[in-house]
C-alpha cells in the first residue's frame, strides 16, 4: 500500500523505495523490501515518540520551573512589598516621633532662648543703668550742686525704666504662662475629645454587640423550637409507623397462621385422599389377582379335564 502510494515519508509520499523519488507513485516494492520496512518505520515511529516525549517533559520541566520561579518571584515580590511597608510604617512613625521630639527640643530651645534673651537684656540694662550711675555719681561728685537735680531725675527715670523693664519681664512671664495654659488646655480638650470619641465609638460597638448577641439569641431559640417541633412530629411520626408495623405484623401473623391452618387441612385431607385411593388401588389388585388365579384354576381345570378325555379316547381307540 505504501508503494502504490510512493514518495518517501518526509517528502509527504507514502514511504515507498528511495528510487521512486520525492513525487511518489511508484510500484509496490518488492516483498524482500517489504519486510525489512516495518522495523524501520517502527524504530522511526519509537524514536519520534521518545522525541516527542523528550521534548514535552522537556517543555513540562520549563513550564515548572518557570512557575516556580513565577511564584518565587511572586513570594519575593510580596516579601518585599511586606518588608517595604514595615520599613514605610517604621519611618513614618519614627518622623512622627522625631517631630514630636524636634517640637519639643524647639519649643524648650525657644523658651530657653527667651530666658537668656531677657536674662542678657537684664544684665545689660543693669550694667548700663551702673554705668550711668557711676558716671552720675563721678559727674555729682565734680558738679555736686549742679546735677543733683539732673541725678535726682536720672535715678528717677532709672526707676520708671525699671519698673517699666520688670513690668515687661512680668507681662513676657504671663504671656508665656498664658501659651503654656492654652498649649495645655488645648492638649486636655483633644484628649477629653479622644476619649470621647472612643467611648462613643465602644458604645455603639457594644450595642452593636449587644444587638448581635440579641438576634443569635433569638434565632438560636428559633431554631431550637423548630428543632423541637421537627423531633415532637418525627416522634408522632415514628409512633404512628410503629403502630402500624405491629398492626400490619399482627395482621399478617394472623393470615400466617390461617395459612398455615388450611395448608395443614388440606395436607390432612390429600393424606386422607390418598390412604383412602391406595386403599382402593390394593382392594382393586387383590381382586384382580384373585380373579386371575381363578381363571388360571379353571384353565388348569379344563386342560386336565381335556387330556383325560384325550388319554380315555386314545386308550378307547387302541383297545378298539
Amino acid at each position: 500500500e505504501e508503494g502504490r502510494r510512493g514518495g518517501r515519508e518526509e517528502e509527504g509520499g507514502g514511504g515507498s523505495r528511495k528510487e521512486e523519488g520525492s513525487r511518489g507513485g511508484g510500484r509496490q516494492a518488492p516483498r524482500r523490501l517489504r519486510k525489512r520496512r516495518p522495523p524501520r518505520r517502527l524504530a522511526a515511529k519509537k524514536k519520534a515518540a521518545e522525541e516527542t516525549a523528550k521534548k514535552k517533559a522537556a517543555e513540562e520541566e520549563a513550564a515548572r520551573k518557570k512557575a516556580a520561579e513565577e511564584a518565587a518571584k511572586k513570594k519575593a515580590a510580596e516579601e518585599a512589598a511586606k518588608k517595604k511597608a514595615e520599613e514605610e510604617a517604621a519611618k513614618k512613625k519614627a518622623g512622627e516621633e522625631a517631630a514630636k521630639k524636634k517640637a519639643a527640643e524647639e519649643e524648650a530651645a525657644r523658651k530657653k532662648a527667651a530666658e537668656e534673651a531677657a536674662k542678657k537684656k537684664a544684665e545689660e540694662e543693669a550694667a548700663k543703668r551702673k554705668a550711668v550711675e557711676e558716671a552720675a555719681k563721678k559727674k555729682a561728685a565734680e558738679e555736686a550742686a549742679k546735677k543733683k537735680a539732673e541725678e535726682e531725675a536720672a535715678k528717677k527715670k532709672a526707676a520708671e525704666e525699671a519698673a517699666r523693664k520688670k513690668a515687661e519681664e512680668e507681662a513676657a512671664k504671663r504671656k508665656a504662662v498664658e501659651e503654656a495654659a492654652k498649649k495645655k488646655a488645648a492638649e486636655e480638650a483633644a484628649k477629653k475629645k479622644a476619649e470621647e470619641e472612643a467611648a462613643k465609638k465602644k458604645a455603639e460597638e457594644d450595642a452593636a454587640k449587644k444587638k448581635a448577641a440579641e438576634e443569635a439569641a433569638k434565632k438560636k431559640a428559633e431554631e431550637e423550637a423548630a428543632a423541637k417541633k421537627a423531633a415532637a412530629e418525627a416522634a408522632a411520626k415514628k409512633a404512628e409507623e410503629e403502630a402500624a408495623a405491629k398492626k400490619a405484623a399482627e395482621e399478617a401473623a394472623a393470615k400466617r397462621e390461617e395459612e398455615e391452618a388450611a395448608a395443614r387441612k388440606a395436607a390432612e385431607e390429600a393424606a386422607a385422599k390418598k390412604a383412602a385411593e391406595e386403599a382402593k388401588r390394593v382392594a382393586e389388585e387383590e381382586a384382580a389377582a384373585r380373579k386371575a388365579s381363578e381363571e388360571a384354576a379353571a384353565r388348569k381345570a379344563a386342560e386336565e379335564a381335556a387330556a383325560a378325555k384325550k388319554a380315555e379316547e386314545e386308550a378307547a381307540a387302541k383297545k378298539a
